[in-house]
């Protein structure tokens, strides 16, 4: 039974690719409107490592996607590579205006994470949900702290600050999507058992029965294959 549901947990993921995949695309669109506004587009390497490799991970997600291609780890290499391209983007977003980094994170370029956590959680994975928030405020904190050493951003303690309040927002976001898919992967897992159950029985019993015995619960998990002797005996007169 759980190898069921398990594998119609990969079917609906395989198809979620594809959904992800024009998230990304869209990903692309706002990055590119932004460096556009912002000028950033004028130096030719700050804006071709993002937006090229959002339009690889693009074309790789769609790819993988098929059901020959597809493995279980893609969708956390997917989701490692969207991040580190976000924060990417964030720096050079940075260096190309002048911003501090602490405000770089009010940019809508930033609001991304937001997008990428809402893939995670299309993809019912709860725990590639609290890895993709936490490998970005992992990220984001590092450099927070590597940035002063390198001359390009601030040591105060009111930025530093700032920038913590904002990876806070991103920490309890990722916190509610990790409760909510939790909840609703587990209701899901409830209803297929079921499903599956019903199925099973429904050949051989009549659907008031096949009721009784799926309303069980665990009762219904105790049964087991038994032999017996049916006799079937018609009398007349």
């Amino acid at each position: 039974m759980t190898t069921d549901v398990n594998r119609t947990f990969a079917k609906l993921e395989r198809r979620t690719e594809r959904i992800v995949a024009v998230v990304r695309l869209l990903s692309l669109l706002v990055l590119v409107l932004v460096f556009w506004s912002l000028g950033v587009l004028e130096s030719r390497h700050a804006a071709a490592v993002p937006l090229g490799g959002f339009a690889m991970i693009t074309v790789v997600g769609l790819v993988t996607a098929r059901r020959s291609l597809f493995l279980p780890w893609i969708p956390w290499l997917l989701a490692s590579l969207d991040v580190m391209l976000l924060v990417h983007c964030l720096v050079d977003l940075a260096l190309a205006t002048g911003q501090p980094l602490h405000l770089v994170l009010d940019t809508p370029v930033a609001l991304l994470i937001f997008v990428f956590l809402a893939a995670a959680a299309v993809r019912h994975r709860p725990l590639l949900i609290v890895y993709t928030g936490g490998l970005f405020v992992v990220l984001w904190i590092s450099i927070l702290l590597v940035a002063p050493l390198v001359g390009i951003g601030s040591s105060t303690s009111p930025a530093f600050t700032a920038a913590l309040g904002r990876l806070a927002f991103v920490c309890l976001v990722t916190f509610a999507l990790f409760v909510a898919v939790t909840r609703a992967r587990r209701t899901l897992t409830r209803s297929l058992v079921e499903a599956r159950l019903r199925g099973n029985l429904s050949p051989y019993f009549s659907p008031q029965l096949v009721d009784e015995i799926a309303n069980a619960g665990s009762t219904a998990q105790s049964f087991r294959p038994q032999n017996a002797a049916i006799l079937f005996a018609d009398l007349r007169g």
